[in-house]
């Protein structure tokens, strides 16, 4: 019997994300988590891309290409590491979620990232390149109302997004999304530290080489 579309988990998720995802891990906790973890990496890596201003060195294609070779890589990546790390900062919290839930919740969580598909088609059809440069002529002249209704719509979308995503990792962890959102903080602490102290390490040796 085919499920209509609107009670399919990835459209349902966004109205009820804990009774979705504890219908998943009840039944199979991995579920998509791969294909979703992947395809999430891809759409997370071009909002990235966005930001850094890249088209101005790169073409269109191979800014695509690189987010298709490396996005999926960068997903799996988060869904295992990024799950670890969620489990064992959930526990700080009074969280029970085992390491397959946690995973489960941060694939399931990241689906409405994944209709961001939805703005990246069009926009990408009608401003190709401009999408990742500081100058943006096609943008600039878009009337100022729908400029402001995009923006809100962004805006929207992102907090919705966030909220899901504290829901998806408070119902594996079986808490609230507040002790959602304080795991999650600690856990990018954490991750950020990881990345910062070598750095810094680094840079602090490479400046001692210098004075001798």
């Amino acid at each position: 019997m085919k499920i209509p579309f609107f009670d399919q988990p990835w459209v349902r998720i966004w109205a009820r994300p804990r009774q979705v995802l504890r219908g998943i891990l009840d039944s199979d906790p991995k579920r998509n988590i791969h294909s979703l973890a992947m395809a999430g990496g891809v759409l997370n890596l071009m909002d990235r891309v966005q930001m850094s201003s890249v088209g101005e060195h790169f073409s269109l294609e191979a800014i695509l290409l690189f987010s298709l070779s490396v996005g999926p890589l960068i997903g799996l990546a988060y869904l295992y590491l990024g799950g670890a790390l969620l489990t064992w900062t959930g526990r700080w919290f009074g969280g029970t979620g085992t390491q397959e839930e946690v995973r489960a919740a941060c694939a399931w969580g990241a689906v409405p990232t994944l209709w961001e598909v939805l703005w990246w088609v069009p926009a990408l059809l009608y401003f190709g390149n401009e999408m990742f440069t500081k100058i943006t002529p096609k943008m600039d002249a878009l009337p100022a109302g729908v400029s402001i209704l995009l923006g809100f719509g962004m805006i929207v979308f992102y907090g919705c997004e966030f909220v899901v995503d504290l829901k998806c990792l408070g119902e594996a962890h079986r808490f609230s999304a507040w002790k959602a959102l304080g795991a999650s903080f600690i856990a990018r602490l954490l991750m950020i530290s990881c990345w910062l102290i070598p750095t810094a390490m680094l840079y602090g040796i490479a400046k001692l080489y210098e004075l001798f």
